[in-house]
């Protein structure tokens, strides 16, 4: 009969492997349907699990569903004009499977993801027992294979790695840390206050070895050279002394932190000292001591060993007792 129809399906997606209806979760699959004797009268509607889907594609020839899952089947039916006689004619079903993707997850071994510039950095991505692991530094691939770690110290500045773990079936999932450099360190200035007025005006001053206590200034709080350093992260200080010109230098105690200023602290001045002020790039939650830049102030101090003596001849003589 003329009013005959052949209905054929045919299925085209490229998840995971490519065309062999399996496909990873929220994939689409593209559905043809070809009928051999059909003409333009006739009627397509297509079923999922054969029910129309929520999201009916209407009278169309290709269908193509993102939201299958796993052991759902997909037809279409033909339906011929009233002049035909209204004839249902179905096609065979094709069953798609649904793989769910791996939940990837990516790890560092650093206090919040922090380093120095170029340190060893080392990455550990998840679930376990899959079937390749990307990694990526900044979008350029740097490792790929069955390893979930890996190790680099080619990252001089802040640099988003990614990870793209795919499982057994094709199916992928990324997960990606920010890895913040601690860097770019200014060192500021520090200087003596000569003049008593608690901030820096001068870089050397000779004192007396029994002169008072002296501000070292770090913050230009209203002084002339005194200036806090600067990092394009936070700024972390350490404070030390020499008194052997430079050769070596003694870390002067509580004088560790964000302090600018030396100023909760002390050190006994008894002989020629340089002080140094050494600034650092540093991330808050870490540890990160990076990009040290140092300032130095000198004090040269006078001393005098003042020496007396006495003679007599009266009575015993230099006894220092006399008639």
């Amino acid at each position: 009969s003329s009013d005959l129809r052949t209905p054929a399906i045919s299925s085209a997606e490229n998840s995971g492997t490519v065309n062999d209806n399996i496909i990873c979760t929220g994939a689409a699959v593209t559905f043809t349907a070809t009928v051999a004797g059909g003409v333009a009268a006739d009627t397509i509607a297509w079923l999922v699990d054969g029910v129309t889907p929520a999201a009916d594609p209407g009278d169309v020839l290709v269908y193509s569903p993102t939201n299958l899952t796993t052991g759902q089947a997909v037809r279409y039916t033909v339906t011929t004009n009233a002049a035909a006689g209204s004839c249902v004619f179905t096609s065979a079903p094709i069953t798609i499977t649904v793989l769910d993707p791996p939940v990837a997850t990516l790890t560092s071994d650093k206090s919040v993801d922090s380093i120095c510039s170029g340190d060893s950095i080392i990455f550990t991505a998840g679930p376990a027992g899959q079937a390749n692991y990307e990694f990526f530094i900044a979008g350029v691939s740097k490792q790929s294979g069955a390893a979930t770690t890996f190790t680099t110290t080619e990252i001089t500045q802040d640099r988003a790695v990614r990870v793209v773990v795919t499982n057994a079936g094709g199916c992928t999932d990324d997960d990606t840390v920010n890895v913040q450099v601690a860097d770019a360190t200014v060192p500021g200035f520090i200087a003596i206050d000569t003049t008593g007025n608690n901030s820096g005006d001068a870089i050397t001053q000779v004192l007396c070895a029994s002169a008072g206590n002296t501000l070292i200034d770090g913050t230009n709080a209203g002084g002339v050279l005194g200036a806090v350093a600067t990092s394009s992260n936070q700024v972390a200080y350490r404070w030390s002394y020499s008194t052997n010109g430079g050769a070596s230098f003694i870390a002067i105690a509580g004088a560790a932190g964000a302090g600018a200023d030396l100023a909760a602290s002390t050190i006994i001045i008894s002989g020629n000292t340089t002080v140094r002020r050494t600034a650092y790039a540093t991330i808050t939650g870490t540890n990160l001591l990076c990009d040290a830049v140092s300032d130095d102030v000198t004090f040269t101090v006078t001393a005098r060993t003042p020496a007396i003596s006495s003679a007599e001849n009266s009575g015993t003589v230099n006894d220092n007792i006399i008639c």
